[in-house]
Order: structure tokens, then sequence, then C-alpha cells
């Protein structure tokens, strides 16, 4: 398959689903058993990427559920299986979406609800917000360096079909006085 197909990917590990919630749960509420918890996730994920370099797989969405925000606790596990996955030859790749609150957290949040309400990802989109968007990218950043993940797949806003892309016709005051009809110079700001 070499070098027509450098990268092979697949979705999300099976770990994350079951023990992966369990050591994010754990991270979140700094739960004394979470050694137990993440030694059985580290067995289990080193296992997943046995799996994918049998199958030639070298690219899955990474081991981690929420990784900004799942607390700092889970981290090192995550290094673990990353080292583990890296020295392989198999990488992950963290995703998250360019959204500046979710919904119902920040409804109530004049300023990260003031612009595109996507209600079927429960989430918030902004371009003018920039000062949220560089702390989002700050605690990313943090997240992925202490858990080993070198990949981003950052996902814009979608939604509003043909007629009204990333729903950018609902966007605020302030996108406007900032970017005019420029959706262009608007994403490059965000991303």
């Amino acid at each position: 398959d070499w070098p027509d197909f450098p990268w092979r990917q697949i979705g999300r590990p099976p770990a994350n689903v079951g023990i992966g919630w369990e050591l994010k749960a754990a991270s979140q509420k700094g739960t004394p058993d979470i050694a137990k918890v993440g030694d059985r996730f580290v067995r289990e994920e080193k296992q997943y990427v046995d799996h994918m370099l049998r199958h030639k797989i070298n690219l899955a969405w990474t081991h981690a559920t929420h990784l900004a925000r799942g607390g700092e606790g889970q981290y090192p596990f995550l290094r673990q299986v990353s080292d583990y996955a890296r020295a392989r030859g198999v990488h992950f790749v963290e995703k998250t979406q360019t959204q500046v609150g979710t919904y119902p957290r920040d409804k109530d949040d004049p300023r990260k609800s003031r612009c595109v309400d996507h209600r079927v990802h429960k989430k918030y989109f902004c371009w003018s917000l920039l000062d949220v968007h560089r702390e989002r990218a700050r605690a990313m950043a943090k997240a992925m360096k202490a858990s080993g993940i070198h990949w981003l797949y950052l996902h814009a806003t979608d939604g509003g079909g043909w007629e009204n892309p990333a729903r950018w016709g609902e966007r605020c005051a302030e996108c406007r006085r900032i970017y005019g009809d420029d959706h262009a110079k608007a994403d490059a700001a965000v991303f």
C-alpha cells in the first residue's frame, strides 16, 4: 500500500467509549481510584494500538474524551498511550469545534450566546469573540502537550445548507461590524 496511502485512519478506539469515559469522570472528580481506572485504560488502549498495527492503520481519533475539559488527572495515562502508539508509528488526532459556548450552560451569558445558536450541536459560535477562541486554544494546546497528542482537527461551525453556510447569515452585530460580509476573513481570524 505504501506510498500510495501513507495515512490510514479509523474512528475512536473502543476503550474511548467505556473506560475512556470512566477515566474522564475520575479525572474531573479527582477520584482516588484514578490510578486503577487509568491503568486499565492504558492496558486496553495499548491492545487497540497493536490491533491497528496489524491492520496497517496509523491514524485514529484521539483516545481522549473532550481532552481540554476532561481534567488534568487523565493526562499521564493518555501520555502513556500516545507515547506507546507514536513509537510504533501510530498517531492520534484530537478534535474540537470553534464554539465559544455550549447550550444550556451558557444560554444566560449575553456574550457567548449573542451570535449563532446551533441547537443541533448544542453550541454557540461567534467569529468576533477572539479572546474566547484564544483561551480555548491555549487550554487545548496545554492538554495536547501534556497528553502527547500532536494532531488537531479543528472543525468550524456547519449547518445552514447552501443558502446560509455555517449559518453566517445569523452572525451578531459585532461580527458584521468587524468582518462585513467577508466570511473567509472571519474564519481565518478564528483559525
